[in-house]
């Protein structure tokens, strides 16, 4: 049993790790754009749009995870026209979407002037708007080539692509900026011109690859006469939810950060970098999801549910390690973790002592973040996506929100106070989603059948 455990774990880890390289590529190159950008006049904008930006692309993409239980429901009942037409449909959503979303960043400036905002950050947005309206284009339509390949088991080509991607990325923006002598302006829409031709460039790259695997891409004739309504509208019904989970969860983190900004200014800037480093603590833990949640979609389709269980067990295991090391790293060095992205004065014991418990709360928060993360996807893998919508709307906004005001205010614990709330918030979040994987899955019944009847 013990090793059939740590078979499981190893397989899963395997895949895990590579998935974390592709989401950790194009965030490096994200967080080289914003160095190369930063002392420019136009970062304030830029800053701006790619918030609006950043938050496009998570419900874009987050509603796209649904293709993940459609498709790999093809895969398990080995139907290779269910596939096709489950992707060409998730190809034709995330056209539908990369449009609708990058006509609303491009129009961003009208929006922004609309409801008040400063004339001189509008001009900035408005002239900056159509470039980065570009270059969500290809992060969406991504999407679906993505989840084509790690249910093709090609998770060690899409990193390798990532890394080879952003490297070069990396290479041309620093060229750009060493070599020429343009305006703030002109810079900027050359670095993001730059990062949105390699994206194309990846995405075409994906696109062939994709069509050499057991389960191939629909040609260009095969995707447009498998468009179907009912299925738009099917995997629009199941991934809106998914999108939903991941703006409410990330709102919840942005309302601390207004709320620190609002009353506590001075730890601002900390606090921004706590939570730069909770987004890079959460990467390995999306690696796991996306890993599990390929195993259990075409295992749990196959019949073959014992196996998905002992998958969602290694995956729980996996979690708990790495939120246990995500703890012990931000517990143990606190102030060299800030330090690497901001240097406050060390003179200051207020601000230092600070940097020390908010790292720690950081740790536990990103933990609980994880769980949450990895839970959901072994539901995701089996269509239950409405059910964590449900219990992050009570967890994150009902009683962290409450727990928030309670600690920070009404106790008067301050920003601790906020991170305590949050905290309470999440773990409540990761309990009632870890209870309703148990009862959806009845995750400990690991003796039986070899296959189970599955209802699809």
């Amino acid at each position: 049993m013990f090793l059939d455990s740590a078979r499981h774990i190893v397989d899963l880890g395997k895949q895990s790790l590579w998935l974390t390289l592709v989401q950790l590529a194009p965030f490096i190159l994200g967080f080289v754009m914003h160095r190369l950008i930063g002392p420019l006049d136009t970062y304030s904008a830029f800053g701006l749009l790619d918030k609006i930006a950043f938050a496009a692309i998570l419900g874009g993409t987050g509603l796209m995870q649904a293709l993940f239980f459609f498709a790999g429901d093809g895969i398990g009942r080995k139907d290779i026209d269910a596939y096709q037409s489950s992707m060409a449909n998730g190809l034709f959503v995330s056209v539908l979407i990369s449009f609708l979303l990058s006509l609303t960043i491009f129009f961003t400036g009208e929006i922004l002037i609309a409801i008040g905002v400063d004339e001189s950050i509008y001009s900035m947005v408005k002239e900056l708007s159509p470039y980065v309206a570009v270059l969500i284009i290809p992060s969406i339509l991504l999407s679906p080539l993505k989840i084509h390949l790690i249910l093709q088991n090609k998770s060690h080509l899409l990193s390798v692509l990532f890394s080879f991607g952003s490297i070069v990325g990396i290479i041309a923006c620093m060229y750009l900026v060493e070599t020429l002598n343009v305006s703030d302006y002109d810079m900027t829409k050359s670095i993001l011109l730059c990062v949105a031709s390699v994206n194309a460039i990846v995405l075409i790259v994906s696109y062939f690859l994709g069509l050499n695997t057991s389960f191939p891409l629909p040609n260009l004739k095969g995707f447009l006469n498998r468009i179907s309504r009912s299925k738009v509208v099917g995997l629009f019904a199941l991934g809106w939810p998914i999108s939903g989970v991941i703006l409410i969860e990330n709102f919840a983190i942005l309302l601390s950060l207004l709320i620190i900004g609002r009353y506590w200014p001075e730890v601002l800037s900390i606090h921004t970098v706590v939570l730069l480093w909770i987004s890079i603590g959460l990467l390995a833990s999306l690696g796991i999801s996306q890993a599990i949640v390929q195993k259990v979609s075409v295992l749990w389709s196959e019949g073959q549910k014992i196996e998905s269980r002992k998958y969602c067990i290694a995956a729980t295991i996996l979690t708990f390690m790495f939120s246990g090391l995500l703890v012990l790293l931000f517990s143990v060095f606190p102030n060299e973790l800030v330090g690497v992205f901001y240097r406050p004065d060390p003179t200051n014991k207020q601000i230092i002592g600070h940097m020390g418990q908010s790292m720690i709360q950081a740790g536990v928060l990103c933990g609980l973040q994880s769980f949450i993360v990895v839970f959901a996807s072994m539901l995701r893998g089996i269509g239950q996506t409405r059910a964590p919508l449900f219990q992050a709307l009570i967890g994150y906004g009902i009683f962290g929100g409450l727990s928030q005001y309670l600690f920070a205010f009404y106790l008067d614990q301050g920003v601790l106070g906020l991170w305590f709330g949050m905290n309470l918030g999440f773990a409540i979040t990761a309990l009632v989603i870890f209870r309703k994987v148990i009862k959806e899955m009845d995750l400990f019944r690991l003796t039986g059948h070899l296959k189970e009847k599955t209802n699809v």
